[in-house]
């Protein structure tokens, strides 16, 4: 009986040992994807910013886009005028 009852005893051990460091190990990797997703979220945070100044840039450049797009055509009018103002001297 003294045999078995060390039998289970070290069964018992060997098994809280094992919870043990099973529990130990998914707590380690618990906090590894803690981790991960953290330098996700920053990574994620710098990308907005990011898509944000570009988006920004889309609209700057769009609208001085425009603007040019409005002066090349009142410059290609009065060309267009003054080269009928020469025909009409000739």
């Amino acid at each position: 009986m003294n045999k078995f009852r060390n039998k289970l005893l070290s069964l018992t051990i060997v098994c809280a040992l094992s919870m043990f460091f099973s529990q130990f190990y998914l707590i380690k990797q618990v906090s590894d994807v803690k981790e991960t997703n953290q330098r996700q979220q920053l990574e994620l945070t710098v990308y907005k910013d990011e898509l944000k100044r570009a988006q920004q840039n889309i609209q700057f450049f769009t609208e001085k886009n425009r603007e040019l797009r409005g002066q090349n055509n009142f410059l290609e009018s009065q060309n267009k005028m003054l080269m009928d103002k020469n025909e009409v001297a000739e």
